[in-house]
């Protein structure tokens, strides 16, 4: 009897009866309801075009919920700066080229031969791991310390530190970013033999009676004992018995080691789909060959989704603006010193072919300054050549983010670390203009909150 029943109104079913239209705001709510996966920008873009004929018709306006959030608010200042190789070629060219007038360059970034396709690329959150005493404590247990941790008199509810100090030695934590603890000890026989500070004489003058201190110490001079510095096999195995004490991952063949006469040094980065990151372990020897200083991190890090990339061409427009830019692994500043290193040697080669260096330096006045500031001189810098990179960039709160980067090396010998992540995916804080000074102006930096 059912079957029968159900025939019958099968039958009687039109398919070719006119429906009523369904509202438009309908079908994009159920389209987005029914995806699965996080939608990324470009899809959310062209969904939203899709439905832009419809959208004009009925008037449908998408619902904040609906739009992007930016994932964190950037730093402000301090976290997210220009990288120190930029710095350093700076000041090199400064205190090396004595005919430059030190007003100011503009430096105008071209893209040269870069791609022009964008990508995509996974964000990370560096999250501190465990207790802050409790890590403090492991660490003092490494070498043989006792003692409690105490809060610091500088620690704040956003910005907590503790530690334990004695005499000779000083461990501390700071739990905010990504939580980096510290170790130094010093050796007081270094101090052997200085003499105390000398007080003079009191001097009378205008009814008060003044007392001056020589506060220099004379010292016997220390000698370097490179029998008592480990080995650097010696080295890499008391790093990797320390780092994996206190849970840090030890891998030889990343490991970097160096030793001289005076002491000696282990450093491991930290690394995230066989790539470093700026977050690396240390631990060094004095010239007594006792460990002097250590420090390292104890986090978790949090994959925080797969975000749409602009091109390296694009990212080049971002140059000169401060609040683009990350900090990348260490190993990524040494290449850059390195290939420095070997440049200026060259150059060293080629004056003391010509005649050395006494010929290299002319007779010429030095430069008078002008009596009215000059207008900026506008130096073209050709960026061609870019690698990609997880850098480092810091929110409000002080938390530590991993993010797609760009490295861009252009032809002046320096390099840029820029994120590149397209506009949205993170909220950037306020620009404002930093300008050079002349003697009567003072710059005008945004007050806080404005």
């Amino acid at each position: 009897m059912e079957d029968n029943e159900l025939r019958n109104l099968l039958k009687k079913a039109d398919t070719k009866a006119s429906l009523e239209p369904m509202n438009e705001t309908v079908v994009a709510k159920a389209a987005m309801t029914q995806r699965k996966a996080p939608m990324s920008y470009r899809g959310f873009r062209a969904l939203v075009g899709s439905l832009g004929a419809a959208a004009l018709v009925v008037g449908i306006t998408l619902p904040s919920a609906l739009q992007p959030q930016p994932l964190f608010e950037l730093a402000s200042s301090g976290s997210s700066g220009r990288d120190s190789a930029m710095a350093t070629q700076e000041s090199s060219v400064a205190a090396d080229s004595a005919m430059i007038w030190p007003g100011w360059f503009e430096y105008n970034y071209i893209a040269q031969g870069l791609d022009t396709e964008g990508s995509s690329g996974e964000i990370f959150e560096v999250r501190k791991k465990g207790n802050p005493t409790q890590i403090l404590r492991n660490v003092a247990a490494v070498f043989g310390i006792q003692g409690e941790p105490k809060q610091d008199d500088w620690s704040t509810a956003e910005y907590p530190s503790y530690s334990i100090s004695g005499e000779d030695f000083s461990i501390s934590i700071y739990w905010s970013g990504p939580g980096g603890w510290y170790f130094s000890r010093w050796n007081q026989d270094y101090f052997r033999g200085c003499a105390e500070p000398v007080m003079e004489e009191p001097v009378e003058g205008d009814g008060e009676t003044d007392s001056t201190m020589d506060e220099s110490y004379v010292c016997e001079e220390i000698k370097p004992e490179p029998g008592l510095i480990p080995s650097e096999q010696e080295m890499l195995s008391q790093a990797e018995s320390l780092f994996s004490t206190l849970g840090v991952d030890f891998d030889r063949a990343l490991a970097r080691v160096w030793r001289d006469d005076w002491g000696g040094s282990v450093s491991m980065p930290m690394i995230l789909d066989g790539n470093a990151i700026p977050l690396e372990s240390y631990i060094g020897w004095g010239s007594d060959g006792e460990v002097s200083y250590a420090s390292g991190y104890s986090v978790e890090i949090v994959s925080r989704g797969n975000f749409d990339t602009i091109s390296a061409t694009d990212a080049v427009e971002r140059i000169s603006d401060w609040r683009w830019y990350g900090s990348v692994a260490s190993s990524y500043y040494e290449q850059y010193y390195a290939t420095t290193a070997v440049a200026e040697s060259a150059i060293e080669r080629d004056a003391a072919a010509s005649g050395g260096e006494d010929s290299a330096s002319s007779d010429e006045p030095m430069p008078v300054e002008p009596e009215q500031p000059t207008e900026p001189e506008i130096v073209d810098v050709f960026v061609n050549r870019s690698e990609t990179a997880l850098a480092a960039a810091y929110d409000g709160s002080g938390n530590m983010w991993l993010v797609p980067a760009y490295i861009l090396h252009n032809d002046q010998g320096w390099f840029d670390v820029i994120i590149a992540v397209e506009e949205g995916v993170i909220q950037l804080p306020e620009p404002y203009d930093i300008m050079p000074l002349n003697d009567t102006e003072e710059m005008i930096m945004p007050e806080e909150g404005n």
